[in-house]
């Protein structure tokens, strides 16, 4: 409606041929034409309106969208046209291509949780994986003060390697974009709640035993991402029922088991409640850090 009304008002000004019988337009509608977006009106009602559209909206929403399907080969797998899907060993290499080029952060941690899985699986390497992938009391009292970080690469079970493995690619490409919207890189973020969750264990753990896994990142991450999104939808499996929250609602309700787990003695669950813990208090501390600029101001200066 705009270009027509536009293109009407050039043929009335003169542009039209001797013969026609338009009529010029009366001076308060050519006037209010002026306010259509491209005109020249000397009044902005909107000080801050960039000249976007809903229209132009939507098309970075879409464009938004295909990069993120192409980060994890989607785009890739549309233009596989056999009618099958690709053969296994070119999925798993496509995918750590995918993942490399999205964050190397991402790529190399998982390599090193899936060597490290590996080498658990080695009876004659049980003695070094116990000595140097263990955070406990007892190796941080003989100086194995490298195990606060190595035993964030640490999984023995099959099922707490799969659940951390799936969380990490759930939330991490997500926080990595927020970050990265900021300027900054995502390994700290990592680094941090895998050594404030180990930290944590090591002060409220009253027992010798010694804990392992990526635990503490992930939880993190997904502490991160409620506070980024908090009406979006989780879906977690409670026994054998699965439940849907709000990310808000999960981030408190994960907090609540975690502190409990923490203070309360005596529980058997084979749970690193305490890591848990120090990963969700990184998390919302990292959070509110970046959005009210102090991290910022550090990766400025670090430059």
């Amino acid at each position: 409606v705009g270009t027509f009304l536009c293109l009407l008002v050039a043929r009335c000004s003169g542009s039209h041929s001797p013969g026609s019988n338009l009529k010029p337009l009366p001076s308060r509608a050519v006037a209010s034409l002026h306010n259509v977006r491209g005109g020249t009106s000397p009044i902005e009602l909107n000080p801050g309106y960039t000249g976007e559209t809903v229209g132009d909206l939507e098309a970075k929403y879409r464009q938004n969208q295909l990069q993120r399907r192409s980060a994890y080969g989607a785009s890739a797998s549309s233009s596989y046209n056999g009618g099958r899907p690709k053969p296994l060993p070119q999925a798993i290499k496509d995918f750590f291509t995918a993942l490399k080029a999205t964050s190397p952060t991402l790529y190399f941690g998982l390599i090193s949780i899936l060597s490290t899985f590996m080498a658990w699986q080695i009876p004659a390497l049980q003695r070094t994986m116990q000595t140097h992938f263990i955070c406990s009391k007892y190796n941080i009292k003989r100086g194995r003060y490298h195990t606060i970080l190595t035993s964030a690469m640490s999984h023995v079970s099959l099922m707490h390697l799969l659940i951390n493995c799936y969380a990490l690619y759930s939330f991490g490409p997500q926080v990595r974009q927020s970050i990265a919207s900021f300027g900054l890189p995502l390994w700290p973020f990592a680094l941090g709640s895998a050594l404030t969750g180990s930290l944590f264990y090591l002060f409220l753990t009253r027992d010798g035993r010694g804990c392992l896994g990526s635990s503490a990142i992930t939880v993190a991450l997904m502490a991160f991402f409620a506070r980024t999104y908090p009406n979006a939808q989780l879906g977690f499996i409670v026994g054998f029922i699965p439940i849907r929250l709000p990310a808000e609602y999960a981030l408190f309700a994960i907090g609540l088991v975690s502190l409990f787990g923490s203070l309360v003695s005596g529980l058997r669950d084979n749970v690193a409640h305490s890591a848990h813990l120090g990963g969700l208090v990184f998390g919302v501390i990292y959070f509110e850090l970046l959005i009210r600029g102090y991290l910022s101001k550090i990766g400025r200066r670090g430059r």
